[in-house]
């Protein structure tokens, strides 16, 4: 079983990503929308009228084998109190980041909840469809209001209104979304192949100094494979020594 805590300020889409997870996850046929008020996590009254979550909302999913509880906790000032007393309980934390306004004070109220607690966490550049939306900018916000390392795992494809996919930086994998939702695999536009070839080595490194035998092997010029990357990536998540990134506009990809 894993508690999984969607946190971060208000208006930031943290009930827009659960209701996508849980879409995909065929727990709902619908992608329920705030502004329709047609939601599984705000369900109440008060909140479907003021369209912001003011109570935790809790269901359940099984993805791989995995009983996932998933928590859409309040962003609001006035309703963070009930945020806050569910974090104990778990097991990791998603920071949900608006890409336009970037995080914001319960965003790090919400950060140090995390440290005291040691969770793993995740960061979701989220909204980056919308005009005046920036991905780097985003993260390198993150890395000052989170007091923690952020390390980037995947790249936008398009900005703005042209926001259409991403490219995945441990794989070199890009994909490309439709009008529904669906992801096809594509080759990596041209104009981000040195952006990319620069993240890659940046994220090596970054990962590579996470374990004595990896860095070694990387000073001295020796190739490091993939499923090595992947297994101190992982442990690196697990002991929370680093947030990694991503990158969605979670009403459309």
């Amino acid at each position: 079983m894993r508690n999984v805590a969607l946190a971060g300020h208000g208006g930031a889409g943290k009930t827009t990503l659960a209701e996508a997870i849980l879409f995909k996850a065929g727990v709902t046929n619908r992608l329920g929308k705030v502004e329709e008020g047609n939601t599984v996590m705000d369900f109440q009254p008060e909140e479907t009228k003021k369209q912001q979550s003011i109570n935790t909302s809790f269901i359940k999913y099984t993805h791989n084998k995995h009983s996932i509880t998933l928590l859409d906790t309040p962003g609001d000032q006035n309703f963070f109190s009930a945020a806050k007393t569910c974090f104990p309980v778990a097991d990791s934390m998603i920071f949900v980041i608006d890409a336009v306004g970037g995080p914001s004070a319960m965003t790090e109220e919400a950060a140090a909840s995390a440290i005291e607690y040691n969770l793993p966490g995740l960061v979701v550049i989220n909204k980056l469809d919308r005009e005046r939306s920036e991905f780097t900018t985003a993260v390198e916000a993150c890395k000052t209001s989170l007091k923690k390392k952020i390390i980037t795992v995947c790249y936008p494809i398009g900005t703005e209104d042209n926001f259409k996919g991403f490219v995945n930086i441990i794989s070199g994998q890009a994909f490309e979304f439709d009008s529904d939702g669906k992801a096809t695999a594509i080759d990596i536009p041209s104009d981000m192949a040195d952006e990319i070839e620069t993240a890659k080595e940046e994220f090596i490194e970054n990962i590579a100094e996470l374990d004595d035998e990896l860095l070694e092997k990387y000073l001295e010029g020796e190739d490091v494979t993939e499923e090595e990357l992947k297994g101190a990536f992982r442990q690196g998540i697990l002991d929370a020594e680093f947030y990694p990134a991503i990158c969605t506009s979670a009403s459309k990809l």
